[in-house]
């Protein structure tokens, strides 16, 4: 049924001629994000991606408003920082109506614009300083083409889409079509507080305006996906988790306080109602939609601040665990979901990922969750509540993880379009030998192992939470002998480094990539070649003076452009930060959050990227940016606050009612750091923690939860 003009293999390889363009601005909540020119328009040029989507279609792909025929210009325009209002400043060229001459910069228009669960809200303002009163033809010409994303990635499906209708009546203009999976999505713009005239795709308005005075128009759109006879959702219904469920961050740095404070914003805008659950959107626009390992890494990025996060994407993908074995999802009893996709293409099986599981990943990832949060939060209810989705994982790893009994975690694609690589570097070309050939199947990749071991360990401290001794150590022992077999199997001694994975033959592949850095924030790695794991990072191969790149320039595969060989993604770089701290690596530490906090200075918005490319620093100059990166992406939203928990060494009990402070530093670049509000079952705490050195920082507790202990550990 599909034709390929992109590897269908390679989901997240984001390969598409479409790009998100330097001056697109986005909006965003839960399901429904939008891309447009800084107008606040949807012109949709061939080279780049705008539009509002919906679900997986695009339900927009052309929004455009002039005023007597001719586009606005611009004066500017942003995203408000708490992420809810796009506003364009806007003012007219010089241009005669009915003989009149209406002189440049004499009209000033307030275009603000905002997306609400399904709905888009658009309100213009008028302004008249001209001394006479003026007459204004506004129009907005309406298009829907309820593309699959998938299709604007450069996919095409041999079954025809449907022809579009449009509707315009009384004082709404219509748009729908149903789609090849007998979906039918609609598009509804209304133009409020004035009389319209509509026609097939326009809606027109004419306005008078007084000598300086002003009007307003309003603009409502909602977006519409269902089946025959099912009931619409409520358009009005919060997704959002509550900012009084952050803790507040107040530093001597206004910019890092920005830093934060965009990351909370993005945080909340990405969390879309999933069963009843809030589950953290991948990233916009590629990715707008549950990915297990992606809400996993966010979940354990803010842990010891929103817990909240932890447990819905636990109770979500507990409730989505595979139950049975099909080769078309890459399924297998007990394992995690890789993603859910609900447009066209996945519905009608063209594309796996309706739902998916190829990941290798993501269920030792779960188990490792399970347990922090069990101990951050203190909720054995929830324990019992996800006990047999546990056991479950415990026993896919038994039956299914290792597919050759080796001891070691393998993966291999059954369905031929699914991925053929499923670790988190899941494009098809992310796992090669050192002379640039592709690793073949079964692969066994290094940071799996690191999470598997974690798992174990987890698994290990769940069951001595239900008294079970005897399984407890039985886990105990398998993280023991797996750490041991990966420093034996995987380290090679000759680099001085962990290599890549092993591949079907288990010949090792020697590059040098990130993931031999990654595993360190698990603690597999053996002290005695820690050391060395972190020279290798630093060396100028690997470090940009941005941050660490994915795959060392000196690799055969090396591009500094590509997706996953040499480009630099901040979670993976913050993942590295958190392994630094944890092995006392605190002046490599510093120099990483310090690269990462100057590349929230350079990026728009203070948004970091998904990912962008891996070129040297060079002085006076941005990083490059990767041209179809999601920005917001959720697990670049999470970095800021698993750098703020390792510089604090941060590690709250709520079991034992107890917060410790393991060696809090703090980078040059903050003199304090205070946090209130850090919410625990019993109340919350307020701490400020002071600078002394690169090494030593000191902490004041102001505000202490009843019943709770603090240490703080140098």
């Amino acid at each position: 049924m599909m034709k390929e003009q992109l590897d269908c293999s390679s989901d997240n390889s984001s390969n598409s001629s479409k790009t998100l363009g330097p001056f697109s601005l986005t909006l965003n909540h839960g399901e429904t994000f939008g891309i447009f020119d800084r107008h606040g328009n949807v012109t949709n040029c061939e080279e780049s991606l705008q539009g509002v989507f919906f679900e997986g279609a695009r339900h927009l792909s052309k929004y455009e408003f002039k005023v007597n025929g001719k586009d606005l210009l611009l004066l500017s325009s942003t995203v408000r920082e708490d992420n809810d209002v796009l506003i364009s400043d806007l003012t007219n060229e010089e241009f005669f109506l009915d003989g009149i001459k209406i002189p440049y910069g004499t009209i000033y228009v307030k275009r603000s614009k905002r997306i609400q669960n399904n709905q888009m809200l658009e309100k213009l303002r008028f302004y008249n300083y001209n001394r006479f009163s003026i007459k204004v033809i506004c129009s907005l010409t309406v298009e829907s083409d309820f593309r699959d994303v998938f299709e604007l990635r450069g996919f095409v499906c041999d079954k025809k889409s449907c022809p579009i209708s449009n509707r315009s009546t009384g004082d709404y203009l219509r748009l729908e079509a149903i789609g090849r999976d007998d979906v039918l999505r609609r598009t509804t713009t209304r133009c409020k507080n004035a009389q319209s005239r509509l026609t097939e795709d326009t809606i027109t308005v004419e306005l008078k305006i007084s000598e300086n005075e002003h009007t307003e128009l309003s603009i409502s759109t909602i977006f519409e996906q269902k089946t025959k006879g099912q009931k619409p959702k409520e358009e009005n219904q919060s997704q959002r988790l509550g900012q009084h469920e952050l803790p507040k961050f107040k530093s001597n740095n206004s910019h890092f306080d920005h830093w934060i404070k965009r990351s909370s914003v993005d945080l909340m805008a990405l969390m879309a109602k999933y069963d009843d659950v809030l589950y953290p959107m991948a990233g916009v626009p590629w990715y707008n939609t549950p990915f297990g390992r992606d809400g996993i890494i966010t979940a354990f990025q803010c842990l010891s601040f929103i817990p909240q996060i932890s447990k819905s994407v636990l109770k979500y993908l507990a409730a989505n665990q595979a139950t049975g074995h099909e080769q078309h999802s890459d399924s297998h009893p007990g394992k995690i979901m890789h993603e859910m996709r609900k447009g066209e293409l996945a519905n009608i099986g063209a594309l796996p990922f309706k739902k998916y599981y190829g990941a290798a990943d993501s269920t030792f990832l779960f188990i490792w969750l399970l347990g922090l949060y069990c101990k951050r939060s203190g909720d054995i209810e929830f324990l019992d509540e996800v006990w047999g989705p546990f056991q479950k994982c415990l026993e896919w790893i038994d039956k299914y993880a290792d597919q050759d009994g080796d001891g070691f975690y393998e993966y291999k694609k059954e369905n031929p379009q699914g991925l053929d690589n499923q670790c988190w570097k899941d494009s098809f070309d992310s796992i090669s030998h050192i002379d640039g050939e592709l690793a073949m199947a079964p692969i066994a990749v290094v940071e799996v192992q690191a999470y598997a071991y974690k798992a174990m360990l987890a698994a290990s401290y769940l069951f001595r939470l239900k008294s079970d001794e005897e399984r407890a150590k039985l886990y105990d022992k398998k993280a023991k002998t797996l750490k041991q077999k990966v420093n034996e199997v995987f380290w090679m001694e000759e680099e001085e480094f962990f290599c890549l994975a092993l591949d079907s033959h288990k010949k090792k592949c020697r590059v040098i990539s990130s993931n031999g850095g990654h595993i360190l924030a698990t603690g597999v790695v053996e002290k005695n070649k820690a050391k060395k794991v972190v020279e290798k990072l630093f060396s100028p191969d690997m470090f940009s003076g941005w941050g660490i790149r994915t795959l060392s320039a000196s690799e055969a595969r090396f591009n500094p452009m590509s997706y996953h060989n040499g480009s630099i993604w901040p979670h993976d770089n913050s993942m590295i930060a958190y392994g630094l701290k944890r092995y006392g690596e605190i002046e490599k530490f510093n120099i990483l959050t310090t690269s990462l906090f100057e590349l929230s200075q350079e990026v728009n918005l203070s948004r970091l990227p998904e990912l962008f490319c891996g070129f040297e620093r060079e002085e006076s100059e941005s990083p490059t940016l990767y041209p179809v990166s999601c920005a917001p992406q959720a697990w670049a939203a999470g970095v800021v606050f698993l750098l703020v928990h390792s510089m604090l060494g941060l590690s709250v009990n709520g079991l034992e009612k107890k917060v410790t402070f393991n060696n809090p530093t703090l980078p040059e670049f903050l003199v304090y750091l205070r946090i209130d509000e850090l919410r625990v079952e019993e109340g919350a705490f307020s701490f400020i923690i002071k600078r002394i050195s690169n090494f030593e920082s000191t902490v004041e507790v102001l505000k202490r939860a009843r019943g709770w202990k603090v240490s703080i550990n140098k």
